[in-house]
């Protein structure tokens, strides 16, 4: 009788530990380039009110400060050391730094925003974000359509990102029209759009980098149209719109276009459109984002089927 009793409350006793173990949920994480970014923000916020819903938990990690590959690399090890995750996705920074910490890690591992080179795909059981290249091809078709004719273009981007890269090949392919465009060949003609030897500018993922830059280009350089396949310029609006206020009237008649891409457009950006100081945003729902990958991400961890690529729509702004 004594035995019965000890081992059904030894059963009760791990009945408990696993319905608790259960109400605690899955531990999820997002590690996005910088955790000072928005569009990082916005991204685990979209997979943290998704992972609510269903009792699980979606963190946000990383380190604050400019991206950068060593930051981020600090960062991921330091999550899969402490974090006890049941998936983690990556904005990855730099394909070829990144896959060094990650060979050996048993978390699942996936991409967002930023996805490995092939040669590291591996690595990453599923990519959700945009496709980077036809967010580029966005970006080069709006130019077309500015610019019927062709121009000077300049080309403001961060050098180590993957998708910056993509996105920067998409824009000279559709450019061109050549779509095995070589990914680091300038423009010189093709198409009728040729690039300044001082383009390509890289900002170094730093705002006020990005508006100095941008200030000597319109200055110097005086491209007919500029594009930054990122949100650095318009990060601080008010030295933006400081920058770019002199060469309103080109703006408005057309001989000179800006298109920005960006995250979530911020009042004081739409601002610069509504002002047309900028002539275009290309925009990506970092929070759709965040949902999606947090929906990955359970789906494998409680084995049931995902997709090896789960796309995120942009949307086109221009200025009225």
């Amino acid at each position: 009788m004594n035995i019965c009793h000890c081992v059904s409350r030894l059963f009760f006793s791990l009945l408990l530990a696993s319905s608790a173990t259960h109400a605690e949920g899955l531990r999820f994480g997002i590690l996005g380039k910088s955790t000072d970014d928005i569009n990082f923000v916005d991204t685990w916020r979209g997979c943290d009110s998704e992972a609510q819903r269903y009792g699980d938990q979606c963190l946000h990690l990383g380190n604050a400060g400019p991206a950068h590959p060593r930051s981020q690399s600090r960062a991921i090890e330091a999550a899969l050391a402490k974090q006890n995750l049941d998936g983690l996705a990556i904005s990855v920074t730099s394909s070829r730094h990144i896959a060094r910490v990650l060979q050996n890690t048993k978390v699942p591992l996936f991409t967002f925003d930023s996805p490995f080179e092939p040669a590291d795909a591996r690595l990453s059981r599923a990519y959700i974000g945009i496709n980077n290249v036809e967010f580029g091809r966005s970006q080069a078709k709006l130019a077309r359509q500015l610019r019927p004719k062709g121009g000077t273009l300049c080309i403001i981007t961060a050098a180590h990102d993957t998708n910056l890269a993509q996105r920067v090949a998409g824009v000279r392919q559709e450019l061109s029209g050549n779509p095995k465009f070589p990914a680091d060949q300038t423009l010189s003609g093709e198409g009728g759009w040729s690039e300044p030897a001082r383009c390509v500018w890289n900002t170094a993922d730093d705002a006020s980098r990005a508006n100095a830059e941008l200030e000597y280009t319109l200055n110097q350089i005086r491209p007919d149209v500029i594009i930054s396949v990122g949100h650095w310029p318009v990060l601080n609006p008010s030295a933006y719109r400081q920058t770019v206020a002199p060469y309103l009237s080109k703006l408005q008649s057309g001989q000179l276009s800006i298109i920005i891409g960006v995250g979530r457009v911020l009042p004081l950006q739409a601002e610069l459109l509504q002002d047309k100081l900028v002539s275009a945003f290309v925009s990506i729902d970092f929070k759709k984002m965040g949902q999606q990958a947090y929906q990955v991400m359970k789906a494998a961890a409680e084995g049931k089927p995902y997709a090896a690529v789960n796309e995120t729509p942009n949307q086109v702004r221009l200025a009225k």
